[in-house]
């Protein structure tokens, strides 16, 4: 079993067009200032051929200026199993919920998806995915739904 925990500060300031404190015109008005709260967590089961893998994430942004605050939770779990020495299949399901403060708006998705991956040498592999996704909003322009199908050749450049 393996686990991780991570809490992250960050504080970035913007002018009014969103440009980074650090690149702005330090002649305008004051910039505002961001502020992000990040929570994440996560633990991994290995045994044989199988990996079982969850993790929790939340971050809650506030700007200072406006008070607005947007806060974001998700979950991801995966299941990994390795079907021969340079083939494995994936599951994944990801749950992720957003909350707008300043436009009264609330987002979710559910997306799940089946991945095969099979190694054709040392750093080269395939894949095939198939992702659906279904996004919820309080905003009827922002509720669809997709099917993602995916086939590549991957390179792992160490």
């Amino acid at each position: 079993v393996t686990t991780d925990a991570l809490i992250n500060l960050d504080s970035t300031a913007f002018d009014d067009e969103g440009t980074p404190d650090s690149e702005r015109d330090t002649s305008r008005a004051e910039p505002s200032v961001l502020l992000t709260k990040t929570l994440s967590g996560s633990i991994s089961h290995s045994r044989k051929r199988t990996t079982l893998t969850l993790r929790l994430t939340a971050t809650d942004r506030e700007n200072q200026q406006t008070e607005a605050d947007e806060k974001t939770h998700s979950v991801l779990t995966n299941a990994t199993i390795q079907l021969a020495r340079r083939s494995q299949i994936g599951l994944d399901i990801y749950y992720l919920e957003e909350e707008f403060e300043i436009s009264d708006r609330t987002d979710d998705l559910l997306e799940s998806s089946i991945k095969f991956e099979r190694m054709l040498g040392e750093d080269i592999s395939i894949q095939a995915r198939y992702t659906y996704g279904d996004q919820g909003s309080t905003s009827d322009d922002l509720t669809y739904k997709r099917n993602i199908i995916f086939l590549g050749l991957t390179a792992r450049l160490d």
